[in-house]
């Protein structure tokens, strides 16, 4: 079986894809004030070439947070049984999503 290329010229030109993340900037002084401990930013990404590395990505409709992340974003000198989350890290709160396949750059 002869091998076959098919090249689009030009390429598609695919624009960044908004993608907000909830940002943990600094460790709270009591309840945590929006905008300054947790702060939503937009990292774009680009859906065509996006890193996976062996992963999955999702589209979030929704986003919530559970009450254990007050109990992660702590000084990390506080010891408890969960570790803290990272300064400049997102958050991992609850998802409700929808799926979008991709693999090596081709949808399945």
């Amino acid at each position: 079986m002869p091998w076959c290329w098919i090249l689009h010229w030009p390429p598609p030109i695919i624009a960044p894809t908004f993608n907000k993340f909830f940002i943990y900037k600094k460790v709270p002084e009591g309840l945590p004030i929006a905008g300054q401990d947790l702060v939503v930013e937009d990292r774009p990404i680009n859906l065509e070439n996006a890193p996976l590395y062996s992963s999955i990505l999702v589209e979030v409709l929704y986003s919530s947070f559970d009450p254990y992340i007050y109990g992660r974003i702590r000084d990390p000198k506080v010891k408890s049984y969960s570790p803290p989350f990272e300064l400049d890290a997102s958050l991992r709160p609850r998802l409700a999503y929808r799926e979008r396949l991709r693999r090596k750059g081709s949808p399945l």
